[in-house]
Order: structure tokens, then C-alpha cells, then sequence
């Protein structure tokens, strides 16, 4: 006889009670710290293995903060490290090429300060603001 699974929405029940879990925004409490520190040691996925070596190297408490901000996201949301710090430079150097501008400098000038071409820097001052 094989059994029903599940109704959705409902944990199967070999899974923990969600109440000895801390809650977003909240520490981490002793179980969850000691889960960290046991990871190498349990047989978990890729996934949850690269969090797990994340939450060693951070701390439970900063690796929750993460989880709270990411979880829920589509997978693959979470950039490279290159591909987010080459983002912030760009943004930068498009605010800074704003701020020059709004000072009476020519994009000649811009170009020269910024070590960019003229055209990268019409786009720049053409690039809508963001948020």
C-alpha cells in the first residue's frame, strides 16, 4: 500500500518544527550555530555545502543576514564577485562623469580624467539615472 503524499504546503514529517529555527531578522540561536559548525562533517548538497563553508567563514549570524536578504531569489541571482565590483565601478565612474559635467567640463576633459573614450562618456551623461 503506498502512501498519500503530503497535502502542498504542509512539511512531511521528518522534517524539523520550523520553531527551533530563528526567524529572518532575528540572531541565530545555539542549534543553528551548531549546525554550522557540524556541516563538513554531514552529508549535504553542493549547494548547501558552498553556504555552509560562506557561514564558516562569516559567522551564522552575518551568513543569516545574507539568507535573508537572498533567499527567495531566482537561482543565479547572486553575481560573481568580479561582475559586482566591475558594476559598482562602472556606476561610479558614470556619476562621476555626471558630477564633471554639471561642473562646465567638456567630455574631452571628462574622457582624459576618467581614461575613457568621448563616446563612453556621451553615453554616460545619456544613460538615464537609476535609483
Amino acid at each position: 500500500m503506498s502512501r498519500k503524499p503530503a497535502p502542498r504546503g504542509t512539511a512531511p514529517r521528518h522534517q524539523a518544527p520550523a520553531e527551533l529555527f530563528s526567524r529572518r531578522d532575528q540572531p541565530t540561536n545555539e542549534l543553528e550555530r551548531n549546525l554550522l559548525q557540524l556541516s563538513p562533517k554531514l552529508p549535504i548538497s553542493s549547494r548547501s555545502e558552498t553556504w555552509a563553508r560562506l557561514g564558516l567563514r562569516i559567522g551564522a549570524d552575518n551568513l543569516a543576514i545574507v539568507l535573508d536578504e537572498l533567499g527567495g531569489l531566482p537561482p543565479g541571482y547572486v553575481p560573481k564577485r568580479e561582475s559586482f565590483f566591475r558594476a559598482l565601478h562602472r556606476s561610479a565612474r558614470v556619476q562621476r562623469a555626471r558630477e564633471l559635467h554639471a561642473a562646465g567640463r567638456s567630455q574631452a576633459e571628462i574622457a582624459a580624467e576618467l581614461g575613457v573614450s568621448g563616446p563612453t562618456v556621451s553615453e554616460y551623461l545619456s544613460e538615464p539615472d537609476r535609483p
